[in-house]
């Protein structure tokens, strides 16, 4: 006598089916898919959690990288560690790690691939007395400039335009942005930046964070620091995963106290790089 075999029913056509029953088939179908979107979607909000958590100061990480000779900033968070590690790893002859950075850099295309080129500025976002400054900073004729003019004016619309454009234009250059209060960084320079990506129309490439407060160019992990001058230390401390830092800004410059504060910030900035 043959066993009936229970899963059999399951092999039926649906074409064979009456509507009732593939109607019932079909919502289950669409349920079970349902909770598979549901379970993928919670698992990259996590990851992307993770990812985003600052990197504790004696935690398996942080030894991890300090063993080879990688010290974080203490703002750093695990996405910045993780990069950090594949680049020392590929320096030391890992094969394996090479071959993920380049996967990566291929995926993302780089910050002058095809799939994410640079933009520059639109002409008719840059104010008029700009117009030549914007050329010779790009052009490089120009690396300091002081940008004067009153509330209402182009002095921080300018900057928050420019420093997107070139980090977009130079995959190795990190950017820093301070205030003479660091209380008063998001509300204004982290907020102009935003704008000008925004403005740029590739937001979607850069990721905006506020605990850490930063900005990051997603194809190449590029950086954009916010510091206030009242602690000096936290300036000295930035140390970037790759590159070098060569693009500062200082914003509500007569707030600060004396060119010489400025200088000595723009020096703790740059340090160890040959670039500004």
């Amino acid at each position: 006598m043959k066993k009936e075999n229970k899963g059999s029913k399951n092999l039926i056509p649906i074409s064979q089916r009456t509507k009732d029953e593939a109607r019932e088939i079909s919502k289950k179908g669409g349920e079970k898919s349902g909770e598979s979107r549901r379970q993928k979607k919670a698992f990259v909000e996590t990851f992307r959690d993770v990812l985003d958590m600052k990197v504790k100061k004696g935690s398996v990480i942080d030894k991890t990288l300090r063993e080879k000779g990688i010290e974080l900033d203490k703002n750093s968070d695990v996405q910045t560690a993780m990069i950090a590690g594949i680049v020392a790893s590929a320096a030391r002859g890992n094969v394996n790690a090479y071959y993920a950075a380049k996967e990566a850099l291929d995926e993302y295309g780089g910050a002058n691939g095809e799939e994410f080129p640079a933009v520059k500025i639109p002409a008719e976002l840059i104010c008029g007395k700009y117009a030549d400054l914007n050329r010779h900073i790009s052009n490089g004729t120009v690396k300091e400039a002081i940008l004067k003019g009153g509330r209402g004016g182009w002095k921080s619309s300018y900057p928050g335009l420019k420093i997107p454009e070139l980090m977009m234009a130079n995959p190795s250059v990190h950017a820093l942005c301070v205030r003479n209060v660091k209380d008063t960084l998001k509300d204004s320079v982290y907020e102009q930046i935003k704008w000008g990506i925004e403005k740029l129309g590739v937001a979607e490439r850069f990721k905006c964070t506020t605990s850490p407060l930063k900005i990051v160019y997603k194809p190449t992990g590029q950086t954009i620091y916010f510091r206030g001058a009242d602690d000096p230390i936290k300036i000295k401390s930035i140390k970037p995963p790759f590159g070098y830092i060569g693009i500062v800004w200082f914003e509500e410059f007569d707030q600060y106290a004396g060119e010489g504060a400025i200088r000595n910030m723009r020096q703790s900035a740059i340090r160890g790089t040959d670039e500004s």
